[in-house]
């Protein structure tokens, strides 16, 4: 499960639904132009972890992965998350690389893969502020 997950563990493979996936996008570092994506995946106890994807990884795998469906990941970087960018409540992220392997469930029921929501009061927001939160 992805509760499980941390950065000691560097074989791992979970099964999870692509909750959401963001589009591409490019960037220009001192290596030259870069391409990355996000997604957020969730398993069948609710518990959901968002995932960077970079440049190779993006260009070999990107289309071929849809929202909604189930997959099963496997390895991949387990890095804490940035909580100024995070749009999960994770303490980490997965950054896939060279490692990483996608294959697509058989089983694609996933009717128990829900993220689990931690809502805010609206009286509490301000304390909030620059955060992704359920209302």
């Amino acid at each position: 499960p992805i509760q499980s997950l941390n950065p000691y563990n560097e074989t791992w493979t979970i099964k999870a639904k692509v909750m959401s996936k963001s589009v591409v996008r490019t960037f220009n570092s001192r290596n030259g132009e870069g391409k990355v994506a996000s997604m957020d995946i969730v398993d069948e106890q609710g518990t959901s972890i968002g995932v960077t994807m970079w440049s190779d990884f993006v260009g070999r795998h990107y289309e071929g992965i849809e929202e909604g469906k189930v997959y099963f990941f496997t390895r991949g970087s387990i890095k804490p998350a940035n909580k100024k960018y995070a749009s999960t409540r994770n303490d980490y992220e997965i950054h896939f690389d060279g490692r990483t392997t996608i294959e697509e469930s058989a089983d694609q029921n996933a009717s128990n893969m829900v993220a689990k929501l931690e809502f805010v009061p609206i009286d509490q927001l301000a304390g909030h502020v620059g955060k992704k939160l359920p209302v």
